[in-house]
C-alpha cells in the first residue's frame, strides 16, 4: 500500500489536523474532508489533508473580502464627508472657486500692467525736465509710489451669476459666469 493511500481513523485525522473528532465529522459533512470508500469512519489521509488546506484557504479568502469591502466603504463615507465640509465652506463664503480666483488675478495683473505701461509716459516730461540724477530718481520713486498706492486701494469685485456651482475641477467654460472687475479710487492711469 501507497503511503499517499493511506487510510486513518477519524482520531488520528484529528490528532494530525489538530482538531476535535467533532470538527473533523463536521468539515466531512460538509465536504471538505473526504471519506474512504466503503470504510466506516475511516478518511484517506492525504485527502484529508488536503481538504482541510483548501478549506482554510478558502476561508481566508472570505476573510479578507470583507474587510476590502468595509475598506471601500470607509473611502465613500470619506469622500462624503470631505464634499459636505466643500459645500458648507462654500455657503459660508470661506472657499472660492478657482475659476473665481483666476479670474481675479488675471484682472490685477492686467491692471499692474497697465500702470507700469503708463509710467514712461507718467514720468517722461518729468524726468526730462530734470536737472541731475537724483532729481530723475525722485520722479522715478514717486511715480512707482503714486502706483503702489493706486493699487492698494483698488476694489476688486466679483460678480457671479453661477450662484449653485460645483467643484468639478473643470475648466471655466467660458460662457460669461463670473466677471472681475478692477476699480481704482483714484483719477486716470495716465494723468
Amino acid at each position: 500500500m501507497d503511503k499517499t493511500d493511506a487510510v486513518k481513523s477519524c482520531k488520528e485525522i484529528a490528532a494530525i489536523l489538530d482538531l476535535s473528532v467533532r470538527r473533523v465529522q463536521q468539515l466531512a459533512k460538509a465536504g471538505h474532508i473526504p471519506k474512504s470508500e466503503g470504510k466506516n469512519g475511516r478518511y484517506k489521509l492525504l485527502g484529508s489533508i488536503q481538504g482541510y488546506i483548501k478549506y482554510l484557504r478558502n476561508l481566508s479568502l472570505e476573510i479578507d473580502a470583507p474587510t476590502d469591502l468595509k475598506d471601500a466603504k470607509l473611502r465613500v463615507e470619506v469622500a462624503r464627508a470631505e464634499i459636505l465640509e466643500l459645500d458648507a465652506a462654500q455657503k459660508a463664503s470661506e472657499l472660492v472657486h478657482k475659476d473665481h480666483v483666476s479670474t481675479v488675478w488675471t484682472s490685477v495683473t492686467g491692471l499692474i500692467k497697465s500702470k507700469c505701461l503708463a509710467l514712461p509716459s507718467r514720468t517722461a516730461a518729468d524726468v526730462y525736465a530734470s536737472r541731475n540724477l537724483n532729481e530723475v530718481r525722485a520722479v522715478l520713486e514717486n511715480a512707482v509710489d503714486l502706483i503702489l498706492i493706486e493699487l492698494a486701494e483698488t476694489d476688486i469685485t466679483i460678480n457671479d451669476t453661477s450662484s449653485n456651482r460645483e467643484f468639478s475641477g473643470s475648466e471655466p467654460s467660458g460662457d460669461g459666469d463670473a466677471k472681475a472687475a478692477a476699480k481704482t479710487n483714484s483719477k486716470s492711469v495716465g494723468r
